[in-house]
């Protein structure tokens, strides 16, 4: 619910990584399964090759397949959605840098960058599993 909330309060979108510019060829290991959202409306994967690391700082592109088209705040349709995530393995802190969203048919949707602001990571919660992941 959690991230249902930060698409109605920020109206939110992000790429996947085949509809993004310069994207490298999928492959089988590029996507690591992370989890089924709690109201079972998508699928998070996360983008292995775009993992980033700098000391206690971990960046990477997560990716949200949903079951079915949903529909933002501001009635715009979306299919898949990248959120650009910045995690510190250290203080269990994360933030949103950019976001995008796609169609159904792959046309953009919808996209937003911003000013990074840490949070702490909710147990329990698809960031918890994405921290796990690169944090590691």
């Amino acid at each position: 619910m959690q991230f249902r909330f930060l698409f109605a309060a920020a109206a939110l979108a992000i790429p996947t990584a085949s509809h993004a510019q310069n994207a490298q060829p999928q492959t089988a290991d590029r996507w690591q399964f992370i989890n089924i959202t709690a109201d079972s409306s998508s699928v998070v994967l996360l983008d292995r090759q775009s993992l980033q690391r700098n000391g206690a700082i971990a960046t990477v592109w997560v990716q949200f397949l949903m079951r079915s088209i949903t529909t933002d705040a501001l009635g715009t349709n979306y299919k898949t959605v990248m959120l650009h995530e910045t995690f510190n393995c250290t203080t269990r802190n994360v933030a949103l840098t950019d976001y995008t969203t796609w169609t159904a048919d792959g046309s953009t949707a919808g996209s937003k960058s911003f000013a990074p602001v840490q949070r702490a990571i909710t147990p329990g919660s698809v960031d918890e599993g994405v921290f796990y992941a690169v944090c590691k």
